[in-house]
């Protein structure tokens, strides 16, 4: 190893002074950065808490290699201060200190079956002082990339997860206002499932944040099943307030139906005492009522789909067809419907009118023209397209309609 010179033992420790004195900064300014902050106090797990216990243990080894970086140095300035002018026995001294194996690691005892009669009994691992610092800046650069990973994973997170949670509160309040928490509508589950992710995630975030380092966001995929999950609140809001519509038109038609047959009877009344002459009574009115309706729907229409097929029954003869589909596969802004099929809806009239498929017909006569009529004026039992099961079967469809029909044929007859 070449001897220094004065000149050079004088450069190297001013240089070596102002390493070690830039090596104590960047510890203490690591140690300040947040995402080492979060690391040091957050209750890990997982990858994170596995890598960081790896990275406490480096930056310990860190402070420990500056102390013995010190130490050294300060040795050779106190071999340079003995004389102003270093002989050679100092600057051979000062030689070793600086470029040669100065730095002690560590020692190992050597086990006694490995040692020879003059051999040590311990070895010592030493490296030079430009050898420690390469090796202590690779473990500061492992530590500093964990600590700034983990720190980006926060900022990417902790926005939309508030946002989420704000998100899917609203939505849930909307829930709630509109009086379905009890319906059982599918969308109610979605909601359930969103807090378990979202809860998950926080979770994730704040204790394993290295899990989700390099990965696809989590946050946006959430945020569009909430996105998908508040439109279907909204448009079942919608239906709600076009069915109250639906339901004060027909109240109000009913009342005037009502005062239309009070004053036809009192005019009847005042007839018959004009004339004397006996007159149908208003239960022959009922029965006149019944026959034609069941003429119409046993004569004339239901031969005509009797043998129906299920082919026949959810043919569509253009493209755009309102029909009965698979959950999910509607083809119209809000389906309705409970089970697994729904039918293609809309909150307003669509222009112009789509053409719809027998089964569509078939359900709309059933569901809106029958069972409905008969719960709202012969208190049959309850019944909402919302929580109605549609059926892709031609002949259930029949039978359901037949069914309906007949409720409904009960509740005339039962007027008079």
């Amino acid at each position: 190893m070449p001897r220094m010179t004065s000149t050079e033992v004088d450069q190297a420790l001013d240089r070596l002074g102002a390493d070690g004195q830039t090596i104590a900064d960047a510890l203490v300014e690591l140690e300040r950065h947040p995402g080492y902050e979060f690391l040091s106090s957050a209750a890990l797990t997982g990858e994170t808490q596995r890598r960081w216990t790896a990275a406490k243990e480096s930056v310990a080894g860190l402070w420990s290699h500056l102390a013995s970086y010190r130490a050294v140095l300060d040795e050779a300035r106190q071999v340079r201060e003995r004389r102003g002018r270093p002989g050679q026995t100092e600057l051979t001294e000062l030689s070793d200190l600086l470029t040669g194996p100065a730095v002690v690691l560590g020692s190992e005892d050597v086990p006694l079956e490995q040692r020879g009669l003059t051999g040590p009994a311990t070895v010592v691992t030493r490296t030079t002082l430009a050898d420690l610092v390469a090796s202590m800046n690779t473990s500061y650069r492992s530590v500093a990339d964990l600590a700034a990973t983990a720190q980006a994973v926060l900022s990417e997170y902790a926005k939309p997860l508030d946002e989420l949670a704000s998100g899917l509160t609203a939505t849930e309040t909307l829930v709630g206002q509109l009086g379905l928490a009890e319906s059982g509508h599918p969308v109610l589950t979605e909601i359930s499932d969103l807090h378990g992710e979202i809860d998950t995630l926080r979770e994730t975030v704040f204790t394993d944040p290295l899990a989700l380092a390099g990965q696809a966001s989590r946050a946006e995929r959430i945020t569009a099943r909430l996105d998908a999950a508040r439109d279907q609140v909204d448009a079942l809001g919608s239906f709600r307030t076009e069915a109250a519509e639906r339901m004060r038109r027909a109240a109000a038609d009913i009342e005037s139906v009502g005062a239309a047959e009070s004053a036809a009877r009192q005019a009847r009344e005042r007839a018959r005492a004009k004339i004397a002459v006996s007159l149908p009574t208003v239960g022959d009115s009922v029965a006149t009522l019944r026959d034609q309706a069941d003429f119409h729907y046993r004569r004339l229409f239901r031969p005509r789909v009797e043998g129906l097929t299920d082919e026949e029954y959810l043919w569509e003869p253009v493209p755009g067809c309102w029909s009965i589909r698979p959950r999910g596969a509607g083809r119209s802004p809000a389906p309705i419907g409970a089970g697994p099929l729904q039918r293609d809806d809309a909150p307003d009239d669509p222009e112009p009118a789509p053409v719809t498929t027998i089964a569509w017909r078939i359900a709309h006569l059933t569901v809106e023209c029958l069972s409905m009529r008969t719960m709202n004026h012969f208190a049959g039992p309850p019944t909402h397209w919302e929580t109605w099961e549609h059926t892709g079967s031609a002949d259930e469809a029949l039978a359901q309609l037949d069914a309906a029909y007949d409720a409904w044929s009960a509740g005339v007859e039962s007027l008079g």
